[in-house]
Formats: structure tokens, sequence, C-alpha cells
């Protein structure tokens, strides 16, 4: 009878810990781990959004957090901090005090939150952005040869200087890709490729792109699903014909409408997003890379009530993290917080 009292009492103790155990487990695990993107700060309160991914130690991927007067918070070398050492960027492992609201994202108030890293990445409020310059590219003189068969020309009058002529031609092997060649006092210069889609993929004008009276030829080509390449050819102070552009998914838009237009290349349907603006400075175009002038991963532009935004900020996997709202002015951007935002 004592061997089989000392045995229930063994038992007993032993499940005493595995319950112990288990509580602690529970009281231990990790609410959430990842990037603070969003922090709103109260009279009475401090909220954040916390995104993350579920891992093998963590519950859940996204969530509102609150901060509450009983949250202790844990700087990065282990000490106890402060609240006001949480900022946007800090990659951060929250502990939840109790249930949360299983809504998406979760919500729920802080027991613990600890600083894991900072300043995984900062929103800069104003950039000057560095332009760099774009070289005009000689043409080179050349005739069609015998794989390319003679479709149409088309001629476009300039008051200033002779007419351009734009010779199109499509391959005998691949009818959809065409070839071009610009006919100029008298000479032919080689474009190659100028679209991979026919006739139906092709788009020749001209315009004066660089205000000095004398009208360029822009050849936009269909290359591929989504994009455009674009070949602006002008006539420099010799006389000769130049590739004073080219490049791909071009927008022409007056950024700060000033009156002065500039050329925005952005993706379209790639992630992340880019945009790189061009300019035009009198006798060269320049061109800068927005998100390498922010620090950022991603960028978008887009206009509402005839007012232009870039967008810009950091892109993880095939979400946006955080982001802020930039206007464009001569060549320089600044942060802005839109009414009703």
């Amino acid at each position: 009878m004592k061997k089989f009292i000392l045995l229930l009492i063994g038992v007993t103790l032993a499940f005493n810990l595995i319950g112990c155990k288990q509580v602690e487990d529970h009281e231990e695990y990790i609410g959430i781990r990842g990037l603070i993107t969003e922090l709103n700060i109260t009279e009475d309160r401090v909220n954040i959004l916390v995104e993350g991914e579920v891992e093998e130690d963590t519950q859940y991927d996204l969530a509102w957090v609150t901060i509450t007067e009983n949250t202790v918070v844990i700087d990065i070398d282990g000490s106890e901090g402060s609240t006001e050492q949480l900022q946007e960027g800090q990659l951060v492992e929250v502990w939840f005090d109790g249930g949360v609201n299983e809504s998406y994202p979760v919500q729920g108030s802080v027991k613990r939150i600890k600083i894991v890293e900072n300043n995984l990445f900062v929103l800069l409020d104003e950039v000057e952005l560095e332009f760099t310059p774009l070289q005009p590219q000689w043409l080179l003189k050349g005739e069609a040869d015998e794989s390319l068969e003679y479709v149409r020309t088309l001629e476009y009058q300039n008051q200033a200087l002779n007419p351009y002529k734009v010779q199109i031609y499509k391959n005998i092997e691949m009818e959809n890709i065409m070839n071009g060649f610009l006919i100029y006092d008298k000479v032919s210069y080689d474009l190659g490729e100028i679209t991979g889609y026919g006739e139906d993929g092709l788009n020749i004008y001209t315009d004066d792109m660089t205000n000095n009276g004398v009208e360029e030829i822009i050849i936009d080509g269909l290359m591929g699903a989504t994009y455009v390449e674009t070949k602006v050819i002008g006539i420099n102070d010799e006389y000769q014909p130049v590739m004073i552009l080219k490049g791909g998914s071009f927008e022409v838009v007056d950024l700060d409408n000033n009156g002065e237009r500039e050329w925005i290349a952005a993706s379209r349907g790639s992630l992340p997003p880019y945009v790189t603006i061009y300019r035009w400075n009198g006798d060269i175009f320049q061109f800068a890379d927005v998100e390498k002038a922010l620090g950022t991963n991603y960028a978008l532009y887009y206009a509402e009530n005839n007012i232009w935004f870039v967008e810009s900020g950091f892109w993880q996997g095939d979400k946006e993290l955080v982001s802020a709202i930039y206007t464009y002015d001569s060549g320089k951007l600044t942060r802005v917080i839109k009414v009703g935002e």
C-alpha cells in the first residue's frame, strides 16, 4: 500500500510538472516576429503594425499590437528599454498578454516586446535626385540585306531641317520582327529591330521633345507582352542623326506641372515596381533612379486631381512592407501626407 501511494504521488508530480512546463511554454511562445511597418502614437496608447512570417516558434504573420503601461520593452542589447525606442523599420519579437482578437491582422495587447534589429529601412523626408547624363549614340550607316523584305516608307516633314524617312522591313523567316532604317540627307542608317509584333506593334511619330524648335522622330515598338522600347532620334549640332534616348516602357508626363515634360520609365507588371525619371537639360537627357536615391527597393507613380505622386518604400516577396508618398519638383522629391490619410 505504501509503495502504491508513493507511486501515485510520483505520477501526480510528473503530471503537475508536465502541466507547468506546458503553461510555461505557452507563455514564452512568441506571438509574432517581424518588422514594424506602422507606428501610431496617441495620448493614451501606442499601436504598432508588425509584419513577418509564421515560423516554427511564432504564431502569426501580421498583427496590430497595443503597447500598454505594463508592456516590457527589451532593447537590442538585452537591457530594459522604453516605448520611445520603438521605430518603423525595426525587427521585433512580440509576446502577447493573454489572448488575441483572431481577426486578420490579429489584435492584442503586448506583454513583452524585444528589439532584435534596428533601422532595417529608413524613409527619407526629402532628397535631391542625382541625375546621370545619357550620352547620345551615333547611328551606324547601313542598308537592308537579303534577309529582310521591304514593307513601306514613312516620311515626316521637319520645317527646320531635311525630312525624315523611315523604311520598314520585315524579317523573311519571322514576319512579326520588323527592322527599321532612317533615311536622312540621302544616307541610310540602321535602326535595328524596332518591334517583334508586326506593324500593329509599331508607332512612329515626331515631336519636339527637346524644346529647341526641331522635332525629333520617336519610334515605339512592342517587344514583349508589357514592354515597349522607345527610340528617340534627333539631329546634333553637326547635322548628323543621333539616338538621344533609348529605353523601355516610357510615359511622358509633366511631373511637377512646370511646363517641361519628364520621361518616366516604370515597370509594367513586374514586382517590385521601379521608377526612373529622365529629363532634358538643354543639351542631353539625364536620368535618376528613384529607389537608389531614396535607399528603397521599390517605387511607383500615379496622378490624383492633376497632381503627380511618387510612392516608394520597401518590398518583401510579393507585398509592400512600408512606404511614403512624395511629390517631385525640379529634381527634388519631398515627402508629403495627403489629406484624408
